[in-house]
């Protein structure tokens, strides 16, 4: 039996001092931080959740793991979560598919 150790994150905008929320910029930055971290730390997994709400920005988790799937060199990448029920499934799939080839050839 093998054993994996991963994490995962729904890309969480900080908080500011005075309470209000971070740009979605800064929270899309920082979960490509945690990956390349995750990568450079050897975790084994790291996955991107979808969410639609100001405090868990990041809305498509595939582009997310696409792009850090250019600056890692091992760690297994994948979205999380994913609102099926509200996705258009080719266009899903044709999302889904460069994040394995882009994967496969690190």
């Amino acid at each position: 039996m093998t054993f994996e150790l991963g994490v995962y994150s729904f890309g969480n905008t900080p908080r500011l001092p005075d309470g209000s929320r971070g740009p979605t910029a800064q929270a899309l930055c920082d979960v490509l931080e945690a990956i390349k971290l995750a990568n450079e730390v050897g975790l084994d997994f790291f996955g991107v959740g979808e969410h639609h709400m100001r405090a868990m920005p990041l809305s498509s988790p595939t582009s997310v793991v696409n792009a850090a799937a250019a600056v890692t060199n091992r760690i297994k990448l994948s979205t999380a979560v994913t609102v099926l029920s509200t996705q258009d499934l080719r266009p899903f799939i044709e999302r889904v598919y460069p994040m394995d080839e882009i994967q496969d050839a690190r």
